[in-house]
């Protein structure tokens, strides 16, 4: 029997942005594929707009710009194929989430 090595995010840099979006992000972790065009990310549970021009670095490095939105903080899950796992750790490593709005 044989299997390949789940993707998993293992930190976001920066891990918050500007409600205005067109922040580009690095995604890190491991087992995002040997070639850009297997590759996906997606916030889980999908509160936060889809990632744009993600741009394939390694197997364990993505970069990808956040599109304008809002809200809380969402796991980042990494999509190889078929194969997919979201990043849930205590530490909050994988998390991406919009600044907070301030009405003065």
């Amino acid at each position: 029997h044989f299997s390949y090595d789940l993707p998993f995010v293992t930190a976001v840099f920066p891990a918050t942005a500007d409600q205005l979006g067109g922040v580009n992000i690095t995604i890190l972790g491991a087992n995002f594929g040997l070639e850009p065009r297997h590759t996906q990310f997606r916030f889980l549970p999908q509160n936060l707009p889809e990632l744009l021009e993600e741009t394939w670095i390694s197997d364990s490095s993505v970069r990808a710009k956040v599109q304008p939105g809002f809200g809380g903080v969402d796991t980042i899950e990494a999509k190889v194929g078929l194969l997919a796992k979201n990043t849930t750790t205590p530490s909050g490593a994988g998390y991406f989430g919009y600044d907070r709005s301030y009405v003065y």
